[in-house]
């Protein structure tokens, strides 16, 4: 046996400081609309932070221990790249902010124009 309710659940009406795009303007709202585009979030204020640097050296420049603690994360992650490297787990980031490359592609890529290039002297020997 069926039992049909006419009474529609009670739902509160949604107001414009409830709905989770209530900070756009009317237009910005249609992504529905032709020529419609996203736009950016605004970016989260930062602030600097302090870190501890904690060293055995009696006296040492602040600066160079700053230059110290800075270096040595990108020498850390050399040494895990290639511990990861062999296991195909190796990814090309840097905290130096700098372009990382990937000496696996770049040795691969040294082996393959050798043999490109022995390829060509031998058909250049052949005509």
């Amino acid at each position: 046996m069926q039992q049909h309710n006419s009474n529609p659940p009670i739902q509160a009406p949604v107001t414009s400081q409830e709905r989770w795009d209530a900070d756009l303007l009317q237009p910005e709202r249609a992504w529905w609309q032709e020529g419609w585009q996203a736009t950016a979030a605004p970016a989260k204020e930062t602030t600097a932070k302090l870190i501890p640097i904690v060293t055995t050296v009696p006296t040492i420049d602040a600066i160079e221990l700053a230059q110290t603690y800075i270096h040595r994360w990108p020498a850390q992650e050399n040494v895990i790249k290639d511990y990861l490297l062999p296991l195909g787990l190796d990814t090309n980031h840097g905290f130096a902010k700098v372009a990382v490359e990937n000496s696996e592609v770049a040795r691969q890529r040294m082996h393959l124009q050798q043999r490109l290039s022995s390829m060509n002297w031998i058909i250049g020997r052949t005509r």
